[in-house]
């Protein structure tokens, strides 16, 4: 049952617990005060995670200091510590510790080569010994592997008349640690991971582990591990593809498929006779290695020691064989199974991440099938700055809708110096918004309370096609057909959901372990499916065709959706062409129509007009069974759309309003409850169909419009800002380079003395000798003045490195600017009209980057023209560049109106006429025309309500008082405007390291209040 207490204050357990970005010098107090942050803003706990630059040693004496720190003031707030079991990602390196002094760890790959007409047995050799001296890492060749029995021809194919041969290669060492990556295969390479990482942790903290959430210490994440350790260094060395490898493959493949995979590896790349069972049964054989050296042995490790073991694999790119294979099945042996969700794109381009329901319903489906409770979502990752309230939550609306409880919040900077902010931001706690952010957690934690409670509702299955997936890849081709896979899959589920039909997806390794058919249904951990899809597929497993076989006899029913398998296990199955041969077959768009047809469970939903009709798609709905009661969660995914509809109900019906924690009866008319979802909107009812309906009576309650006000005094909490983003560099009294600061830090990494940041290496692998190697540098960053500023900071990095004035003078540190690691400067009594320029002056080495400076101050920006453009242009990277007289935004886009830069909260009041409304009405204002990050209402001086998403309305009646009322709107801004990018995003919504070396483009995040207030009546 639900706990109305539990459900207006969740318990840390069901609140987000966001990846905290370990990337500077671990500061106790430091890491403390954020801790207290996060606490403040409705937290439940945090991952203590090792991120790129990191300047504490990891696993060190410092660092067990740092994370005991955590541990204790976690403990004391009644937060969770989470543990992270690598130093960055892909976790299974331990920071490169695995393979260091121990070569028979590192990973492996097949690479395909082209012979040269000289003759191939001559190339081989030559190739070989030619990587090998090159320094690539290249380990057993391909003879050495031929003389263990392969047959001297194995080794050379020929196709489209050319000849090739494969050679086996060692990984090349990681330049992030120096030293190979592990080989994710190798049990014991993995068991050492272990023993170096999580033993680590058992030994120094086991006393706080708590499995369940039971102690302080309740899970550990690992993140990205894979098969395929990116052998990408070697592209350029005459590699044609590629393929994963272990050291002791051959003999494993023998053992479980009965053949040398040697013999016939042509088929791994080119599409000769017979290339399906070959490829099917190579990713068979290095999923299951995979799973049982690392998930399996993690897992019961975990299980052991008390610990939660949760981790997302690269499950976001499907599909992708050559990473994980069936990540479902690697679910079964997660305590808490996790998914990644990037990204924040727009509507077309959503198969990417968001809209791909395929990620989301493998982790919830595999859960259920074997008995997890819980379901983990690290989430909003390279959203970019600007990603708003209502952006995140459409984004987890649409995964709890999917079956996600658990969620992550990526990513939270311990430090935004140098690089470390343009590290797939967002960074949560570095937001102009962060302040009002325990509504999103207060939200997140209702949600995922709920869908944590009862059972989901569902009695359609639909086969999961990875088996095909394995039969289609190719490294050589375009892969055509494996795309189109991917592309039919998602559209397949999709439609599903568009339709509001209930369903789970069945993994065919977990299927053969734990399903069966019995009584006309597949049943499987308490669920039972009348129904059966399978999707386009190549290919299936003799259990999947067993059980198919079985379900078809007892009267299952079973929908085949666009093209039907025809091959078991790779091969051409006659069995298999008989059971299928008379089972309705539909488009892949068609199923769910058909699955409606047939009577499969979901909601029967009745637009209220014609655009909600065409609409409809993007309502996606969640059922529970909770006692006998029917839990139900329905979301609007659109960004735009609002929508009506008819809900059928029976029973009372109970709102559970998951933004304030109030739970109301519904009242109805006749046998339909009217819903109405504006974009981003969600409901969530109880319905309990052996309790009297409670009915409406007379007319629904309506809107009257009291007044509209739109003049309105405009201020600012902070003081405005500009980012100049292009400077001129000096090195050692040498002229450098003039231009974007991020592109000339990015050519200096080119240089033989900063390679090793080029690389992404961690800083705390840098010795004495590195850090020593310094160079005095000069950067000269131009401004101009062409009015009354009142007064000017400079904020900047480095203190401890580089000095900083103005126009000559030189100027003293005070306090810290959104960051503790970005120092202000005051620099009133230095500006003068015209020309400014600001100089750093210091020794720069591998521990320091040429970053923007930025001003703060009482001014308004204007300017123009290309970036670096003569004329008063200096560069800013965007054409702005001068500061002109103070003065406040009026109505509308505040960007554009002299603070595109502006990186906090504008404040717009004025007084509002109102009288005490009659018994039973409501009085709102509604914001009209809003755009920014979030924004939040005050009537009276009093707090009202945060507004994140449409209708954007705050029910003011509680704090009306007779005549004048004072109402103020607070509108938040975006990081997006200080710190970028401000270019053209290649792929909108996707923001990643490398978007912050384009040129500048004056793209900026527009927020204001646009078109005023209105205050409204609502009552009968």
């Amino acid at each position: 049952m639900i706990d109305p207490k539990m459900f207006k204050d969740p318990a840390a357990k069901y609140r987000p617990a966001p990846f905290w970005s370990w990337n500077h010098k671990l500061v106790p107090e430091r890491l403390v005060e954020q801790i207290r942050s996060m606490h403040e803003q409705g937290l439940g706990g945090f991952y203590m995670h090792a991120r790129a630059g990191l300047m504490t040693e990891y696993l060190s004496k410092e660092w067990e200091k740092a994370v005991e720190a955590c541990i204790k003031e976690g403990e004391r707030l009644g937060m969770y510590a989470d543990l992270y079991d690598e130093d960055c990602y892909p976790s299974g390196n331990a920071g490169g510790l695995v393979t260091k002094g121990r070569p028979e760890f590192a990973a492996q790959c097949v690479v395909l080569r082209e012979c040269e007409p000289s003759g191939a047995g001559e190339d081989a050799g030559a190739g070989a010994d030619a990587d090998a001296g090159a320094g690539s890492g290249a380990g057993t060749g391909a003879d050495a592997d031929a003389g263990a029995g392969s047959g001297a021809g194995a080794d050379y194919v020929s196709a489209d008349g050319k000849s090739y041969f494969f050679e086996i290669i060692t990984s090349p060492d990681s330049p992030r640690w120096g030293a190979p990556s592990p080989d994710t295969m190798n049990k014991a390479a993995m068991n050492h991971y272990i023993e170096i990482t999580y033993d680590w942790y058992k030994e120094r903290f086991g006393q706080y582990f708590g499995a369940d959430f039971s102690n302080v210490v309740p899970s550990i994440f690992a993140d990205e591990p894979n098969i395929s350790t990116r052998f990408g260094r070697l592209a350029g060395s005459g590699v044609l593809a590629v393929i994963p490898w272990s050291g002791g493959f051959r003999e494993e493949f023998i053992n479980r498929k009965g053949y040398d995979v040697w013999g016939v590896l042509a088929g791994m790349f080119f599409d000769i006779p017979g290339y399906e069972k070959t490829r099917f049964d190579f990713y068979d054989v290095s999923f299951n290695l995979f799973l049982e050296a690392f998930t399996k042995q993690i897992y019961e490790w975990c299980a052991k020691n008390n610990l939660d073991f949760t981790c997302h694999y690269w499950e976001h790119n499907y599909p992708l064989t050559i990473m994980q294979g069936d990540v479902m099945a690697h679910y079964e042996y997660l305590q808490i199974p996790g998914i990644d969700m990037l990204f924040n794109l727009p509507d077309e381009l959503e198969h990417e991440q968001f809209g791909f329901d395929l990620i989301v319903k493998e982790v919830s489906s595999a859960a259920i099938h074997t008995g997890k409770k819980r379901t983990m979502s690290e989430t909003h990752g390279a959203g970019g700055w600007d990603v708003t309230f209502k952006d995140q939550k459409r984004m987890l609306d649409w995964q709890f809708a999917l079956g996600i409880n658990y969620v992550i919040p990526h990513l939270f900077y311990l430090s935004m110096q140098g690089d470390r902010k343009r590290d797939f931001p967002l960074s949560f706690i570095n937001e102009p918004w962060w302040g009002e952010y325990k509504v999103l957690a207060d939200y997140i934690g209702r949600l995922c309370y709920l869908m944590s409670e009862g059972s989901f509702v569902a009695d359609t299955l639909v086969l999961h096609n990875f088996s095909s997936t394995y039969a289609a890849y190719s490294p050589m081709g375009d892969n055509k057909y494996l795309l189109e896979l991917g592309e039919e899959t998602r559209d397949l589920l999709t439609s599903l959901s568009g339709e509001q039909i209930y369903y789970n997806l069945g993994s065919e390794n977990l299927l053969a372990r734990h399903a069966k058919a019995e009584n006309g249904k597949i049943a499987i951990e308490g669920m039972e499916y009348a129904f059966l899809v399978i999707p386009p597929s190549i290919t299936i497993t003799p259990a999947t065709l067993s059980l198919i076989s079985e379900f078809k006899k007892q009267g299952g029913r079973i929908v085949c959706a666009g093209r039907k398998p025809d091959l078991i296990d790779g091969e051409k199955s006659g069995e298999l062409a008989q059971v299928l041969a008379d089972i309705t077959g539909t488009a892949v768009n068609g199923a769910a129509l058909e699955l409606k047809k047939m009577g499969a469970i979901g909601l029967r939903l009745t637009p209220l007009d014609k655009a909600s009709q065409s609409n409809m798609r993007y309502i996606y709905a969640h059922e529970r069974d909770i006692g006998g009661k029917r839990l139900l969660f329905i979301c609007n995914i659109s960004r735009y759309e609002t929508i009506e509809f008819s809900l059928p109900v029976s029973g009372s019906v109970n709102g559970y309003n998951c933004e304030t924690g109030e739970i109301s009866s519904i009242p109805y008319y006749g046998d339909s409850l009217g819903v109405r979802l504006y974009p981003c909107g969600s409901v969530c009812y109880l319905i309990d169909t052996a309790a009297p309906a409670e009915r409406l009576m007379g007319d629904m309650p309506k809107y009257s419009l009291l007044a509209d006000y739109k003049d309105f005094a405009v201020s600012r909490e902070q003081d405005n800002m500009l980012a100049i983003n292009a400077c001129t560099v000096e090195m050692d009294g040498v002229f450098v380079e003039s231009g974007m600061a991020t592109a000339i830090e990015l050519k200096l990494r080119e240089h033989e003395d900063r390679k090793a940041l080029a690389s992404r290496r961690q800083p705390w692998t840098f010795t004495a000798e590195e850090r020593a190697v310094k160079k005095h540098l000069r950067a000269r960053y131009t401004f101009y003045i062409e009015g009354n500023v009142s007064h000017l900071r400079v904020a900047a990095e480095y203190p401890d490195d580089f000095s900083v004035s103005l126009n000559g003078v030189k100027l003293s540190a005070d306090g810290w600017f959104i960051d503790r690691d970005i120092v202000c400067y005051p620099a009133s009594h230095a500006i003068k009209q015209g020309e400014n320029i600001i100089e750093l002056d210091g020794l720069y080495g591998l521990d320091t980057t040429i970053e923007s400076v930025y001003l703060l101050g009482g001014f308004t920006v204007a300017g123009g023209g290309e970036s670096g453009s003569s004329g008063g242009g200096s560069g800013s990277g965007s054409g702005y560049y001068i500061l002109k007289d103070d003065a406040m935004p009026g109505l509308g886009n505040a960007a554009e109106q002299g603070h595109p830069f502006y990186c906090g909260m504008l404040s717009y009041e004025t007084e509002v006429e109102i009288g005490i409304p009659a018994p039973g009405a409501r009085v709102i204002a509604k914001l009209n025309g809003f755009n920014g990050a979030a924004a939040k209402v005050f009537l009276n001086g009093k707090a009202v309500a945060v507004l994140g998403w449409a209708p954007y309305e705050a029910d003011i009646t509680e704090f009306v008082v007779q005549g004048k009322n004072a109402l103020r709107v607070d509108v938040y801004s975006s990081g997006q405007n200080i710190f970028g990018p401000h270019s053209k995003l290649k792929m909108p919504g996707l923001v990643s390291p490398g978007s912050f070396y384009e040129p500048d483009e004056g793209v900026f995040f527009p927020y204001g209040l646009y078109e005023g207030v209105s205050i409204l009546t609502l009552g009968r």
